[in-house]
């Protein structure tokens, strides 16, 4: 129970003051560290931002530096592709002709024409094939059936009355039914 202020002497009621103002001290020094506190806590996470910032853009270079090794090994991998679909095209219209094969591959690096898919690439062969040739390769003609070999080309050839043992292989499967191709057959058919 209280005390009333005219009942206390004058060192209680010093005593009374101290103890109070000691207590709110107390108080606002309490206030005062948990507002410490918190200004901590955010300055803290204020640096862990930027820490975090600085993590991000090492994060970000490290994806740029990986989208740029992608692109390059894609622009890698679309030039072998030109280069594969290229050659194809240039064994298969020129076989064993070294004299066509520069001549095409000379046409070829001259004309300004798309080379992205495999259809340009031949649309661009073909018109090589004119300027080193003359001649105009069919549109509708696949241009892998061009080549000098038998398969390729659907044909048997024959040369110097000779034929190829492939060719007299592949025949004799054709017999098994009871017909029989012979390489009489090959020769005499093969005009």
């Amino acid at each position: 129970m209280e005390k009333k202020l005219s009942d206390m002497t004058e060192e209680e009621i010093q005593a009374e003051i101290d103890q109070k103002s000691q207590a709110k001290a107390e108080e606002a020094a309490q206030a005062l560290k948990t507002e410490l506190d918190n200004a901590k806590k955010e300055l803290e996470k204020l640096q862990n931002k930027d820490f975090d910032f600085s993590k991000m853009k090492e994060g970000e270079k490290a994806l740029l530096d990986k989208i740029t090794t992608l692109e390059t090994s894609l622009k890698e991998r679309d030039v072998r592709e030109v280069t594969s679909k290229k050659t194809e095209l240039i064994d298969a219209f020129a076989g064993a002709n070294a004299d066509l094969r520069k001549s095409l591959e000379e046409n070829y690096a001259k004309l300004a024409m798309p080379e992205g898919t495999p259809q340009e690439i031949e649309a661009r062969m073909k018109e090589a094939f004119t300027l080193a040739t003359g001649a105009r390769p069919d549109d509708n003609e696949d241009i892998m059936r061009r080549g000098s070999s038998a398969a390729r080309s659907g044909r048997i050839s024959v040369k110097n009355d000779s034929i190829d043992p492939n060719v007299s292989a592949l025949a004799a499967n054709f017999g098994k039914n009871g017909y029989k191709v012979t390489d009489e057959d090959i020769k005499k058919y093969n005009k």
